[in-house]
Parts: structure tokens; sequence; C-alpha cells
């Protein structure tokens, strides 16, 4: 019997939403799960939305909106329309640039503590390990969909993942409701659909159950995952955002430093960088002079003085004019409070060239740049995002380490950029 089962309710019990809303497409699946959510009204303990994401290259799409609003208005359920345009996307992107936008628009409709659901079932779950198998995963991706994980400012929930697209046809026949079929269901040019319609019926006839037997494996899969976080947990900080310690990591196995890595990333929303990449970072690493460094998905993972941590990956703009209230982009807001005697046309902003000589206040010599961000702990990374102010081609500031010696009336309120919640909090300060 298709039913919200007892984890959906422990679910609910453990986690306490302000909210549901529901992913409706109008198709099968989603008009079940909605049906299901509208018999158990009275045990939910928080109010139902409905969202509808209206991609933008479909001749159908007003008609499926109409259907869906329809359908809420009587049974009294609150409907929300996001409109995407992905009618410009190329037919081999499509599928996963909807998928992003989808569950970004999705996300930003989420309230805190709320709970998106969405209607996949035994068979989405089977055609994801296969997907994922093809394109080479580990056991993350091979683990396919969670039936429950973090999403946004609060959880996703999967509750039919336990049952078949044949257990909610006969359920939606039973309870004689009506759907929509979307003809791009049905379009072989989406690897999703050459899967489900292709590959899978061949499996089937050799194999009456794999469905089934595939997303039963994906459960056992989930199972090592958890048991590889939590061993990778042991490595890394209670804060999420914590840097990675490398003294932690070092000693153990490369497979196990790949593994640690991983998860700190993931525990931090990000992507995993693709097994190549985090080879070649992990040999810069061992092999290298001190400093590590990859670019990927608009991030950067560098190693410093045995921390690795990650920023957003930001290219400052030219330095700009001189003001006592700059903003330049990538660098933040500079506010310029000059002692008396100091000539305002005498400025500029540059950035940090390796060959300048700086001696800040209360130092007793010059030394090169350099020496004073190794001194500060400052990575060379984010070096190349220090602003400096010079008068008359002397070094009168270093964002990060101070004044010059000569310049003690100079007081600048460098308001960051926020590069990252793992950066050492003296490299977020104001200086």
């Amino acid at each position: 019997m298709l039913t919200l089962d007892d984890d959906f309710w422990d679910w609910q019990e453990a986690f306490c939403p302000s909210h549901y809303l529901l992913a409706l497409s109008g198709g099968l699946d989603s008009v079940v799960l909605l049906h299901l959510l509208i018999q158990e009204k009275e045990k939910l303990t928080a109010p139902i939305g409905v969202c509808h994401v209206n991609h933008g290259w479909a001749e159908e799409a007003d008609h499926w909106v109409i259907f869906c609003s329809n359908l809420c208005a009587h049974h009294s359920i609150p409907f929300s329309l996001v409109h995407l345009d992905l009618s410009a996307q190329s037919d081999s992107g499509r599928e996963a640039q909807a998928r992003l936008a989808r569950y970004d628009a999705l996300r930003k409709r989420l309230r805190l503590r709320g709970v998106l659901l969405t209607a996949h079932h035994e068979d989405d779950q089977a055609e994801t390990f296969l997907l994922q198998l093809l394109r080479g995963a580990g056991v993350a991706g091979l683990a396919a969909m969670p039936s429950r994980k973090v999403f946004g400012q609060g959880e996703h929930w999967r509750p039919l993942l336990p049952y078949s697209r044949e257990n909610l046809h006969a359920y939606a026949i039973k309870n004689d409701l009506r759907w929509i079929d979307d003809p791009s269901n049905a379009d072989i040019r989406y690897k999703r659909n050459f899967l489900r319609h292709k590959v899978m019926p061949v499996i089937s006839e050799g194999f009456p159950n794999a469905a089934h037997q595939i997303a039963r494996s994906t459960n056992w899969l989930a199972e090592t995952k958890v048991l590889l976080d939590e061993a990778a947990d042991a490595y890394l900080e209670n804060d999420l955002f914590a840097a990675l310690d490398w003294d932690k990591v070092k000693k153990i196995s490369a497979e196990w430093q790949k593994t640690v890595i991983r998860r700190w990333l993931q525990r931090q929303g990000l992507r995993v960088p693709g097994h190549l990449r985090l080879e070649e970072l992990l040999r810069q690493i061992t092999e290298g002079s001190g400093y590590a460094e990859l670019v990927y998905d608009g991030v950067v993972l560098f190693y410093y003085r045995d921390k690795l941590a990650v920023i957003d990956h930001i290219e400052p703009e030219a330095a700009p004019e001189f003001s006592n209230n700059t903003d330049w982009k990538g660098i933040g807001r500079l506010v310029v409070q000059m002692g008396e005697g100091m000539d305002y046309q005498q400025w500029r902003w540059s950035l940090y060239p390796p060959g300048a000589n700086f001696q800040p206040d209360g130092a007793s010599h010059r030394k090169p740049l350099k020496d004073w961000f190794q001194k500060a702990g400052i990575p060379p990374l984010i070096r190349r995002r220090t602003p400096l102010l010079w008068c008359n081609g002397e070094l009168a500031w270093v964002g990060g380490i101070g004044v010059a010696d000569k310049f003690q009336g100079l007081v600048i309120d460098w308001q960051k950029i926020p590069f990252s919640a793992n950066i050492a909090p003296t490299l977020q300060a104001s200086d």
C-alpha cells in the first residue's frame, strides 16, 4: 500500500518543519505526492505550499500552469509559480541546466526550517545510479539520491523513494487522479530518458526486479558513505567552515586524504573537484614548496602553512582612481582618513607588486613586502587581492599589515569582500 511511511513521520517529529514546499510539475509522481499529503493533512505539523516551475521551453507550459494552479485551488493549497527562461539552452546541456536552475529557484523559496518535498521514486533512483555509474562517479555519486538531506535553510525530503513508478500509477488509477504527460519525457536525446526507454527495459527482461535491486544497492552505498563520512569527520573541526588542518591528515594514506578533503568540501555545500585535479593538488602539497592552489567551479582551494582553505575565485579589477572613499570591485571598500599635511592629490592605489619594499610603523628597517606578508601569515592568493596605497612613489599602507613608519597619521578602514568563512579572522577584520 502506497502511503507516507513511518520514516516521514519520524523526520517530521525530529526536524519540526516550519512549512512544507512541494515541487509540483503536474506529472503523475508529484500529483500522487500532493494527494498523499492532502489525505494526511491532519497529521502534518506544518502548512503545505506548492511551487510549480515553468522552464520556458514547452508549448504546453501555460496549460501545465493552469492545471497545477486549479488543482491547488480545488484543495485550498497555496500555489506559487516560478518562470525560468531556458529556451536558449542547447539540447545537450538543457537537462542539467534545468535541474540546477529549478533547485536554485526552489531553494530561494524555502524559509528557515522549511522542507522541500519532491516525488522521486524507486525507478528514478535506479536511473540516477546508472547515470552516475556511466559518468564514473565514486561512492557519493553511486549512492544516488538521499531520501533526506540538508537543503538551503531547511531540508529536502523524498518520501516516495521506497515505491516504484508502477506503485504510483496504480495509486493514481485507484484514486481517479488526473495528471499531465510531458512529451519531453519520451525524448531519448536526454540521457535519463534514453536509460528509461532504451536501457532499463532490456535489463528488466533478464532481471525483472532490476529497478528495485539497483535502488537497494544505492541504499548500501549510502550506508557506506555514512561510515566514510563519520570516519572523515574525525579529522575535521566542528565548525563546518574551518580550514582543514593538514597536520591531522598528512600521515594517513592518499586515499584517506582525498576522502577527508571530499567530506570537508561537501560539508560546506561545495562540489568536489574531479579525481585527477584532486590528485594534482595532493601532489603539489606533498612535493611542492609549501603552497598549492587549485581553481575550479568558481572557488579556489589553496594550501599554506599546513592549512587547506577555500575561497571564492574573484579576480580584482585594475586599481581605480584614488579617493578617500573607494569601492574597488574584487577588493572591497576602502575608507581613508588622512592626517594633517597629507596632500590628497599625491595618492594612488595598486595591487601587490612582489618587488616592493616596506617599513611598517614600529619596524626598525625596510624589507621586501613578501617578507612582511610571510611574517603576517598571509598566503600568496590573498596577497594578490591585497590593496596598496602609495604616496609619491613610496609605499604608505599595505592591507592586512598596516601603515608605513612615515605615515602614522594615516588610518584606513578596509571593508573586505567576504573571501570565505574559513580564512583566518585576522584577514577578515578591518585594518
